[in-house]
């Protein structure tokens, strides 16, 4: 099950974990993403919670309602491609500025970047 943090809002992060669904390509454009109450019991969440997690998504434009049967992941592949390089691009942004604010020289960072990125792909097929 996933596990949630006391640092954000429970619907946020359900939105980070759909988000990884759909980025990872668990969940396929055009698809219909799982109900409300089967992500309910799932993450063990209200399904209030749930909804406004969906409520927030439709006004990103990743998923819109189809009246009886549910939310539908935007079929906009580009849409989807977009998201994803601006989630990788905050991800890699934070690690670089708590690298600089460890005091490390950009010759540090890219070494240890790329050493790092070798060890991890060496032991796994991303």
């Amino acid at each position: 099950m996933w596990q949630f943090n006391e640092t954000q809002p429970i619907y946020i992060q359900i939105i980070e974990y759909l988000k990884e669904k759909i980025f990872s390509g668990e969940i396929k454009p055009g698809e219909i993403m799982p109900s409300i109450r089967s992500l309910s019991l799932e993450l063990e969440v209200n399904p209030n919670t749930i909804k406004h997690a969906y409520d927030e998504m439709e006004r990103e434009g990743l998923v819109k309602v189809q009246r009886g049967i549910g939310f539908e992941l935007t079929k906009e592949d580009a849409k989807i491609k977009t998201m994803k390089k601006e989630k990788m691009h905050q991800l890699i942004q934070f690690l670089i500025v708590q690298l600089c604010k460890m005091g490390l020289s950009n010759e540090e960072i890219n070494s240890f970047i790329y050493q790092e990125m070798n060890t991890i792909l060496e032991k796994s097929s991303c």
